[in-house]
């Protein structure tokens, strides 16, 4: 008998191999070890995507807050400015400064256009945020050097309607051929009619300023809750200043200055009423109210009515009616296209420098109108 060593010993290997594939020791171990190097790595990358979010939103948080430091920045150098508008030529006044859980840096250059700019730049953390703007240093009583201005368009209409004094309009000026107009007329478009100095077209904007109402009911000797109406009688001012919520009418009356009347809604005088007794006396007449038809304008004057003062609604339009007379300045701010303020049936205006009495009851320190704003990338 013939022994084939060679084929024993593949039989062996074979049985061997199926030895160790049908072993079933160590796979409950391989499969938890499989099982926990899966789970340790979902850990890991939990750990690592739950560090990140908390890392963005720690970012996001700071520069936020960045923003808000910028803006108090900018704040700030406004009120610098509105306390002296000299403070920009010194860097000096606007060193970096703390603020909540940040510092604002703010510089402040010339725009060579009568304005300044502001670059306020927040910093919380790593964050950083730059705010510009530019702020114009245009207050109320610079506004009143015209006998008319307007936002939108002035109109003067009828033969024996006359105006002493400049007129300028962010918009046009469409005054008719019958008018007198003994001054100049300047606008940022187009100006029709007779002026006797002449015209100027494309003007600079001249930035309107806005009613600080907190800052007159603050100041009011008197606030009046609602609308105001007098009829028949006196109204004297005091040299003070009256702060109405409503709307304010006079009818056959007489407001006697200095004073001024503030109102949240719209002005109208009739019936021969007066304001101010003369160019020492003098009356401000202010309307925050938004109405710009004709049918209902913010200030109507009508009626025969003669006032010494400063009629002045920025945010609204003026209409005079039937023979009445401002002595002093009449501002009416609305927007392009829509009259601001009219002027007819033989009413005019008569401009003066005369108006301290108005002036001293403005807000001492205005703070500087931003007219341009953006954020820096």
């Amino acid at each position: 008998m013939v022994i084939n060593i060679k084929k024993i010993n593949i039989v062996i290997i074979e049985n061997k191999i199926k030895n160790i594939f049908s072993n079933q020791k160590g796979m409950a171990l391989l499969t938890t070890l499989m099982f926990v190097f899966i789970l340790a790595t979902f850990a890991v990358a939990l750990l690592i995507m739950t560090g990140n979010d908390a890392k963005l939103s720690a970012i996001q948080r700071d520069s936020t807050q960045a923003f808000y430091v910028a803006e108090a920045g900018v704040e700030y150098a406004r009120y610098l400015l509105g306390q002296s508008w000299d403070n920009w030529e010194d860097p000096d006044n606007f060193p970096q400064t703390s603020f909540g859980s940040g510092t604002f840096d703010v510089e402040v250059t010339d725009n060579d256009d009568g304005n300044v700019v502001i670059t306020s730049t927040g910093i919380v953390g790593t964050a950083k945020r730059v705010i510009e703007v530019v702020v114009s240093r245009a207050t109320i009583d610079f506004i009143f050097k015209y006998a008319i201005a307007g936002r939108g368009e002035v109109k003067l209409e009828d033969e024996v309607t006359k105006v002493v004094g400049n007129v300028y309009c962010e918009g046009d000026i469409l005054s008719s051929d019958v008018v007198t107009v003994v001054g100049t007329g300047i606008a940022t478009g187009t100006v029709t009619g007779y002026f006797t100095y002449g015209t100027e077209e494309g003007a600079d904007v001249i930035d309107f300023p806005t009613l600080d109402l907190v800052y007159y009911e603050s100041n009011a000797a008197q606030t009046i809750i609602g609308d105001l109406n007098v009829s028949g009688s006196t109204y004297e001012l005091n040299d003070s200043i009256i702060y109405v919520t409503g709307n304010v009418k006079f009818i056959d009356s007489a407001i006697i200055g200095p004073g001024i009347v503030v109102a949240g809604g719209s002005i109208k005088l009739e019936d021969n009423s007066e304001c101010g007794n003369s160019k020492e006396t003098v009356v401000g007449l202010f309307s925050n109210s938004e109405n710009s038809s004709e049918a209902s304008p913010a200030i109507m004057i009508e009626t025969g009515l003669n006032i010494y003062g400063v009629i002045f609604a920025p945010r609204g339009n003026v209409k005079m009616v039937s023979e009445s007379a401002v002595y002093g300045s009449v501002i009416g701010g609305v927007s392009t296209g829509v009259t601001a303020v009219k002027i007819e049936a033989g009413s005019g205006v008569e401009h003066y420098d005369a108006l301290n009495y108005i002036i001293d009851l403005l807000p001492s320190d205005p703070v500087p109108a931003i007219v341009y704003w953006r954020e820096k990338v």
